[in-house]
């Protein structure tokens, strides 16, 4: 009988140690036990799915391990690859699909994974519906083989997400930022080749700090909420007589601001739990 390690359902998202909590198996299970979930609250026999990661070494791995569980379920998986996890939250609704998964841990050091869990018009599936999930896991027992039924499992469509997100950022804020200076430390997360686009279309001149992913985190940690990683970002904006400063954690939907005098705003801006 397969185990999973009960204490990764956290409270809104499924969180532990790569390799020894978050296994490859395990993000099989939760595939599995999500894909029937969508399916039973969608009506729908092969409900789409769209998934993404994080740039952390252990990403790659347990996608196609989450991929491989929910086309067991009968879903049909829309892959991102390498995204933000806004980027999933938007093409649920932007496609108006049935759920979504992104494989990341947010802030949390590289050696850490997880699966952040939506719904239909990217509600977060959370709280008591992760705990209904591992019990839905721990009382089925045992794994379905991806093998057994491969020929029944709908194909993985990998599609382009990001395109359509900076046009519709593009559409909103197109413009807004001429005349400013903006630098922008994403900690070697995977918010860097989306955001800064993204801020370069604003019309602003853009200094990149850390923006290549690397699921090592090289340089510090991606997490803005501990304004010890902000160091760069703060001496950067004062020598570069910058406007303003932004911080990304390691999945892009947690941000910190430094301002122009290269102070910190006291309390991290988050765009999702």
């Amino acid at each position: 009988m397969p185990k999973i390690d009960p204490r990764i359902f956290r409270a809104y998202d499924i969180r532990g140690r790569a390799g020894e909590q978050i296994t490859e198996e395990a993000a099989t299970l939760i595939g599995i036990a999500f894909g029937e979930e969508v399916k039973k609250r969608s009506g729908n026999a092969h409900p789409k799915i769209v998934v993404g990661r994080d740039a952390r070494v252990s990403s790659p791995a347990l996608l196609e391990a989450l991929n491989n569980g929910l086309q067991v379920a009968g879903c049909r998986v829309l892959d991102m690859g390498e995204t933000p996890s806004p980027l999933n939250y938007f093409t649920i609704c932007r496609l108006e699909l049935d759920g979504g998964a992104q494989i990341t841990a947010s802030h949390n050091p590289g050696h850490d994974n997880g699966i952040k869990l939506q719904l239909k018009d990217a509600e977060a599936f959370a709280g008591e519906n992760l705990q209904r999930l591992r019990e839905s896991i721990e009382q089925k027992g045992k794994r379905k083989e991806v093998s057994a039924t491969s020929n029944q499992q709908p194909a993985t469509e990998n599609i382009d997400a990001i395109t359509p997100y900076i046009e519709h950022l593009q559409k909103m804020f197109g413009g807004i930022g001429r005349g400013m200076t903006v630098v922008v430390d994403c900690g070697n997360g995977v918010a860097g080749p989306v955001y800064v686009k993204v801020l370069k279309n604003t019309g602003a001149r853009v200094i990149e700090l850390f923006t290549e992913p690397d699921g090592n985190f090289p340089n510090h940690p991606a997490d803005p909420s501990k304004h010890s990683t902000l160091k760069d970002l703060q001496e950067t904006v004062r020598k570069e007589k910058a406007n303003l400063g932004l911080a990304f954690d390691g999945d892009g939907d947690r941000l910190g601001i430094v301002d122009e005098k290269g102070i910190a705003i006291p309390a991290p801006l988050s765009f999702s739990q």
